[in-house]
């Protein structure tokens, strides 16, 4: 059952059509991955596929393929047609100086939420007035009586000003 599945996905390189092919769930495959042996039998079938089909790009890209020319619903001729795409992907792969250029920036924003309880009794009070107008530039205060300012044990709000 392993041997059909793993020669049909060597012909397809694909795990659903090659499981439907061996007549099997392709189910038994994600089971089968548990072992190594397996893994390692498995691995020179996709290998083997992806040679298959860098055959292919080549054939179509290089040699071609015949095509029929028809004229008034009778074929009147061939001719060899060739793809420049499958090259142009075949030389990207191989030779970097055809690889496109690209770069991506991201830009990521979190919203963090936290509950985190500071003793700010030993901060003297000009740190103190600087960590928080920090803090209200960074946005993380949603209004200045959220800290406690005072410094004072048991305040739970910041002085009037």
């Amino acid at each position: 059952m392993q041997q059909r599945f793993l020669e049909e996905l060597a012909k397809l390189g694909v795990i659903e059509i090659a499981a439907i092919n061996a007549g099997i769930e392709r189910t038994y495959h994600y089971r089968w991955m548990a072992d190594p042996e397996y893994v390692e039998r498995y691995n020179a079938a996709q290998r083997e596929s992806d040679a298959r089909l860098e055959a292919e790009i080549r054939r179509r890209g290089v040699d071609g393929v015949r095509k029929g020319i028809w004229f008034n619903g009778k074929k009147v001729g061939e001719e060899i047609v060739y793809s420049d795409n499958l090259l142009m992907f075949q030389a990207k792969k191989r030779m970097p100086e055809y690889r496109d250029v690209s770069s991506t920036n991201i830009a990521m924003t979190a919203n963090v939420q936290s509950n985190v309880k500071l003793d700010m009794t030993r901060v003297p009070q000009n740190d103190l007035e600087h960590l928080i107008s920090t803090l209200e530039l960074a946005g993380s205060v949603e209004a200045p009586g959220a800290i406690i300012a005072s410094g004072v044990p048991g305040e739970d709000e910041a002085p009037e000003k």
